[in-house]
């Protein structure tokens, strides 16, 4: 009661966490999208699955859950050092979809243990648990499916947005 939240949405559809894509990699905008809105105290960190998927492309190195974890420590490094709580969001499962082989999806999972485990986010918010279909590997589950196995649909979103704690975005005791 009487608290204030706004939510800034930073996204890019095809967004890559390590390089450019169809908008500046998430790594090199930190300054421009994250540390220069006024007042910000959280950030929720969700990227990865266009990196790997991509890195199967011509012409484009492959990236393995090391390399993801890096880019993560890099955006939370620069994060704290501005005071702002960084939460990680596990990938969401894509097994089905034409865009992820078996090396690709072993890649996801390892890098979303790392999220979940790794020590380096504030808080974790499990996008995948969220999704999945209860199998192994996992896949999005049909009612939260945009049609390409790999993209939720509206119910989808309304599944990530309600697996949101909302006590993460309680300001610290005074």
């Amino acid at each position: 009661r009487g608290a204030h939240c706004g939510v800034v949405n930073m996204g890019i559809s095809g967004n890559r966490l390590l390089r450019d894509g169809r908008g500046t990699a998430a790594v090199d905008r930190f300054d421009r999208d994250i540390a220069s809105v006024p007042g910000v105290t959280h950030l929720i960190l969700l990227e990865g699955i266009n990196d790997i998927w991509r890195s199967s492309t011509p012409g484009e190195p492959a990236v393995g859950a090391a390399d993801l974890i890096a880019g993560y420590r890099r955006i939370i490094d620069m994060a704290h050092a501005r005071g702002i709580r960084v939460i990680g969001g596990t990938m969401t499962p894509g097994w089905g979809s034409k865009y992820l082989s078996r090396d690709m999806e072993q890649v996801r999972q390892k890098a979303n243990q790392w999220i979940r485990k790794g020590g380096g986010f504030d808080a974790v918010i499990d996008f995948e648990a969220a999704l999945r279909d209860g199998e192994s590997p996992p896949a999005i589950r049909k009612s939260f499916d945009s049609g390409d196995k790999l993209h939720p649909g509206d119910n989808g979103y309304e599944a990530m947005g309600r697996a949101v704690p909302l006590s993460l975005f309680q300001p610290p005791p005074s």
